[in-house]
């Protein structure tokens, strides 16, 4: 019996946290990286070359960029100092407008 492949969408997936999350997804997973970076158009990891895909994250950017996969793990953020707020209101902005793009799908997972 083979083990089911699924297809993970990580927001962030460039960043430090991401890319070691991405190392230790088995190796017959579909992976597909969301992020800010204009430059990016693959990502080279240690299991596979994962395919990366530009968004602002804005509601309308989001939509059609990618239907029908089996799990969402939010990462993506901006650093923020202490003393800036519009980093952190960004941020909140990012997640709302992710969760809002999936409807409330259960298959999300959100890690802030």
């Amino acid at each position: 019996m083979s083990e089911k492949t699924l297809k993970i969408v990580i927001t962030g997936g460039s960043g430090f946290i991401g890319k070691w999350l991405i190392n230790l997804l088995p190796k017959n997973w579909s992976c597909v990286v969301l992020g800010q970076k204009k430059e990016i158009h693959h990502i080279k990891f240690q299991n596979n070359k994962i395919k990366y895909i530009f968004t602002d994250y804005s509601i309308n950017d989001l939509k059609g960029k990618i239907e029908n996969f089996d799990a969402m793990v939010h990462l993506a953020g901006i650093r923020t100092g202490p003393e800036s707020f519009l980093g952190y209101n960004r941020n909140i902005e990012i997640a709302a407008n992710i969760l809002a793009w999936r409807n409330g799908t259960p298959r999300n997972i959100v890690a802030a």
